[in-house]
Parts: structure tokens; C-alpha cells; sequence
């Protein structure tokens, strides 16, 4: 704006004195060499200072070329941010045109690679091979459910179930031992389809097959290693070392819509990453692992949708709205709804990157799953740790119970708290360290990073101050 005026200015201050002097035929005399260097220099300038100088003579008719429009630029070179949004905005629009256009063909390309890369010219080689593999691979969920499991684990796994065991320091150790269990049952199971993929087919030496069957095998321990990690986190089938408060019914249905949504964007996300090795080229990618992602996305909307009264009550703690605290009811009314959200957010950011080309990353959806599933884990270790460590003390405390009310009873009582007992304040410590530990995941998981928040001084202040607050709650507490 000051150099629009700045321009103005000059051109109403020498248009009409000056351009009579510098065209011919105008009119007047010619100009004195003094007042031309005066003009020149002028002009001169004005240049060097980014502004553009218009002259137009008493007509209003201009004489020299109007200066080309420029972009608003901020300190570092680049254009404002509205400008970048526009220009992304029209880049994408533009780019997402051109690819449907071309969607017709992305199948054919599709084809044409898969016959191109096939060892025999055939795209139904690929089909053969993942049926192969998952055929061999059921035989060995098969020896694990008849042979590996009741005969040979069975008697160690069975061994350690308590009837009601309490806490997580009796609950987690059998359910981490039968989550390796499962682990170890998933190798297995693999184990036995390689070795009888070795006796029933001839040795393959293609690299596209070996690529093919790699894959297959990688989206089936990926699975089924999930899978493990929400039956220790659900316990579906055994109620009594399940620790969120679900019914037996709400823990096995969400524990089939968790496995079966994970496998199916596990198999999305290797299906793309396979086509994009064989050379696919980028629009016929794009279109199919984004027509893929969208079907996974809509399903994560379902599984919100099918399970968001068991979670909400999970979030309550079994308790009814009115008997939990206003934070607490909050979070588990609205979780589901900004689930959704996120999830909408995710695919659109996914189908941006595609579509622009732009490098891409573990989607979203997938990044706050992990992040839901770390949280809950180190919180369960963390809290495994601290009853095990305040076991004795507990212990010693119920003994001497008795006598510590008959030394207090004509004592006048202490104010009500929420936290009585050093361990109640590390079981709130250890929730809060989960949820800065998962908030830190899921921003690294956006594209964040530790430099991005030591780069601007709000978001170091705001981090310190934070810290000040926790170590001096922790503090209060702990003297109070």
C-alpha cells in the first residue's frame, strides 16, 4: 500500500511538467540537460526502492510501460499464507481434474504392469500366489490352534489364571505372557507355511513372486500382532483380567470390529506399497490407494459408530453420566464425534498428498491408533510398577488400620481430597505422562517435530511454563 501511494505520488508530481519535455511533438521545449539527469536520477531511485513509476502526459494517455504486478512476500521470499492456500488449493484442484480423467486407465496400467512383471505373462500368477500363501498360512493357524497351543503352551498359560485377580500387578504379567505366547504362535504358524511351501512347490527364484509372498506374509504377522496387543488390552474371553470396565459382549464385539478394521487398512497400506514397487505409474497409484483409504476410512467411521456407547461407558468406568465428573463426562460424549472428525481429516490429508504427489507418510488413522495402543500399554506397565512398589506398604497399612483409627477417631477430620496416599498421586502422575507421552506421539505422527517447537519461542515458553505447573502440583500433593 506505501508504495502504491509512494507511485501515485511520483507520477501525479511529474506527469504533466515532465512528459511534455520527454516526447517529441508534445509540444514545449526541449528539456534543459539539467532537469533529464534530475528525472533520471529520480527514476533511477524510485527503482531501486521496488516502485513502480507511471507517467502520463495531460491526456491521461501513459508513456511508459505500467511495472508489472507483484506478489505479496513476507520476510523470507515466500508468498503469505493466503496466497499459498490459494495456490494450493487450485494446484490441487487442477491436479485431481487430470487424474480422473485419467481413471479409466489406471486399471489397464494396472493390468498391463502386473502382465509386464509377471515370471509367465500372467496377472493371474499374483492371484495364485496369495492364495498359495494364505492357504499355507492357515494350515499353520491351524497347527497353533491344535498343536502348538493345547499341547504345548497350554499347560504354562492355563497355569497362571487366577480366579480373581486384582490390580495390575496380578493382571499384568499373565496378560503379558500370553500376548508373547501369541506372538511366538504367529512365527509359527509362518514357520510352518514356509517349510511346507518348501516341500509342496518348486524352489522360486522370480523376485516379483518372492516380493508377493513376502508381502502376504508381512500383513499377516502385522495382523495378527495387533490382534494380540487388544485381546491382552480387552481380555474378550476372560472377564476377569479385563481391566476397562466393558460387559463380556461390548469386549468382544469391539475386539472383531479392532482386528478386522487393523488387518483390512494393514493389507491397504501393503497392497499400495507392493503396485507402487512393480513400477505402477503415479496417477494409477494414486487412484487406487485412495480409493482403497477411503473404503478403510469409512469402516473406522463404522467401528466408531457400532461400539461409541461401550467406549463411552469404558470411559465413565461403568458409571452413569451424572455420577461421573464434568471432565470425564465431557471427554466421553464427545470423543466419538471428534473421532470422526479426525478420521475425515486424515483421509482428506492423505488424498491431498496423493493427489499433489507429494511424499507420504503412516496415515493418520493408522498414527492414532498406534498412539492409543502406546498409551495404554506404558500406562499399564507404569502402573504395574507402582503397585508392585507400594504392595508392602499397603500391605502394612491395612494391618496397622485398626490401630491407626483408634489413635485418630477423637482427632478432628482432615479436609476431603481426591488423593489420601502417595501411591494415588503416582497413579495420577503416570495417566498424566501417558497422555503428554501419546499427545507428543500423535504431533511427531502429523509431521511435527522437537525443532518445530524449539523454533518458536510461544511454543518453549508455553512448554516450560507447563513444567513449572506439573512439578509444582506434584510437589503440593506430595507435601500436602
Amino acid at each position: 500500500m506505501l508504495r502504491a501511494l509512494l507511485a501515485l505520488s511520483i507520477a501525479v508530481m511529474l506527469a504533466a511538467p515532465v512528459s511534455a519535455q520527454l516526447i517529441p511533438g508534445l509540444g514545449g521545449t526541449a528539456a534543459a540537460p539539467e532537469a533529464e539527469t534530475t528525472l533520471d536520477e529520480t527514476l533511477r531511485r524510485a527503482r531501486e526502492a521496488g516502485v513502480g513509476v507511471i507517467i502520463v502526459d495531460t491526456e491521461g494517455r501513459v508513456l511508459n510501460e505500467p511495472p508489472a504486478p507483484t506478489t505479496q512476500v513476507g520476510p523470507d521470499g515466500a508468498g503469505s499464507a493466503l496466497m499459498e492456500v490459494q495456490k494450493q488449493g487450485e494446484a490441487f484442484r487442477t491436479t485431481l481434474r487430470e487424474r480422473l480423467d485419467a481413471l479409466p486407465g489406471s486399471l489397464e496400467q494396472l493390468a498391463f504392469v502386473l502382465r509386464s512383471t509377471s515370471p509367465d505373462g500372467r496377472i493371474m500368477t499374483y492371484v495364485e500366489v496369495l492364495i498359495y500363501s494364505a492357504g499355507l498360512l492357515f494350515i499353520g493357524l491351524l497347527f497353533t490352534r491344535f498343536v502348538y497351543g493345547p499341547i504345548l503352551v497350554r499347560r504354562f498359560v492355563v497355569a497362571g489364571i487366577r480366579a480373581a485377580p486384582e490390580g495390575y500387578r496380578e493382571k499384568m504379567p499373565w496378560l503379558a505372557f500370553r500376548f508373547v505366547m501369541g506372538v511366538i504362535g504367529t512365527i509359527v504358524a509362518i514357520l510352518v507355511a514356509y517349510i511346507l511351501g518348501l516341500l509342496l512347490f518348486p524352489e522360486v527364484n522370480d523376485q516379483t513372486v518372492q516380493i508377493t509372498a513376502l508381502a502376504v506374509n508381512f500383513a499377516f504377522f502385522a495382523s495378527f500382532v495387533i490382534g494380540d496387543l487388544w485381546r491382552m488390552i480387552l481380555s474378550p474371553y476372560l472377564a476377569q483380567y479385563r481391566i476397562p470396565s466393558f460387559s463380556d459382549a461390548d469386549a468382544r464385539k469391539l475386539y472383531v470390529w479392532l482386528f478386522f478394521v487393523a488387518m483390512l487398512d494393514i493389507s491397504v497400506l501393503t497392497f499400495a506399497t507392493w503396485v507402487s514397487d512393480f513400477g505402477l505409474i503415479y496417477n494409477a497409484y494414486a487412484v487406487i490407494y485412495g480409493t482403497l483409504a477411503l473404503v478403510t476410512a469409512v469402516l473406522n467411521v463404522a467401528l466408531v459408530l457400532a461400539n461409541r456407547r461401550a467406549i463411552s461407558g469404558a470411559i465413565r468406568n461403568g458409571r452413569s453420566p451424572a455420577d461421573t465428573p464434568l471432565l470425564t463426562r465431557v471427554i466421553s460424549r464427545a470423543w466419538a464425534p471428534a473421532m470422526i472428525l479426525y478420521i475425515i481429516f486424515g483421509y482428506l490429508e492423505l488424498a491431498v498428498d496423493l493427489v499433489l504427489e507429494q511424499p507420504t507418510s503412516v496415515p493418520l488413522v493408522a498414527g492414532l491408533y498406534a498412539t492409543a495402543l502406546s498409551i495404554i500399554v506404558v500406562y499399564g506397565l507404569i502402573n504395574y510398577g507402582i503397585e508392585s512398589y507400594f504392595a508392602r506398604a499397603r500391605h502394612m497399612a491395612e494391618v496397622n488400620a485398626e490401630a491407626e483409627a483408634d489413635d485418630t477417631q477423637d482427632e478432628p477430620a482432615a479436609p476431603t481430597s481426591s488423593m489420601h496416599t502417595y501411591e494415588e498421586l503416582a497413579r495420577r502422575v503416570s495417566g498424566i505422562l501417558a497422555f503428554i507421552a501419546g499427545a507428543y506421539a500423535l504431533i511427531s505422527i502429523w509431521g511435527g517435530s522437537a525443532e518445530m517447537i524449539e523454533g518458536s519461542g510461544w511454543g518453549m515458553r508455553l512448554i516450560d511454563l507447563c513444567a513449572i505447573a506439573f512439578i509444582g502440583w506434584i510437589a503440593y500433593h506430595a507435601f500436602r
